[in-house]
């Protein structure tokens, strides 16, 4: 995973997003790219728009935010990695799931930029993608381990 560089479509701004070895780029035709952040290793889980900001998440603990898709500010999550983040307007609130060392981890932030890791159950695995239901009421997170769905950091069931 470490090695290929990973893209990500944004539909806000109609752009591809490539991390990799060289940094984070954006392109529009895939003939024409441009630098973002120009550092070592930036692998992309995900890249997008939520509310009022772009979003970028390495690898790892680092994350990246920009209003305004030129200028990006580092930032680095103070326990565990999120692989996906999503922005729910119901809620006002924005969720990231991941993993915190070998267990799975649950995310939240009112802002996107400063992130609270949630009690969740001492599950093995990590949690790779995140949807909201606004007719459940429902925060929906897949993993390695099956389906875990939630109300905030209530966890609703398990699936394996």
């Amino acid at each position: 995973l470490g090695s290929t560089p990973k893209i990500e479509y944004c539909a806000e701004d109609d752009t591809y997003y490539i991390g990799g070895q060289y940094g984070l780029q954006s392109t529009k035709d895939f003939i024409h790219t441009t630098p973002l952040i120009n550092s070592q290793n930036i692998f992309l889980t995900q890249a997008n728009y939520f509310k009022d900001k772009y979003i970028a998440i390495s690898e790892g603990t680092a994350y990246y935010y920009s209003t305004d898709s030129i200028h990006w500010t580092p930032a680095t999550l103070s326990a565990g990695e999120m692989k996906r983040i999503l922005y729910s307007a119901e809620k006002s609130l924005y969720v990231g799931v991941g993993s915190n060392s070998t267990k799975i981890a649950i995310f939240t932030s009112a802002d996107g930029i400063t992130w609270t890791p949630q009690t969740v159950p001492d599950i093995s695995g990590y949690l790779n993608y995140i949807l909201y239901s606004a007719k459940l009421e429902l925060f929906i997170a897949v993993g390695n381990n099956g389906i875990i769905g939630t109300k905030l950091n209530v966890f609703a069931y398990k699936c394996s």
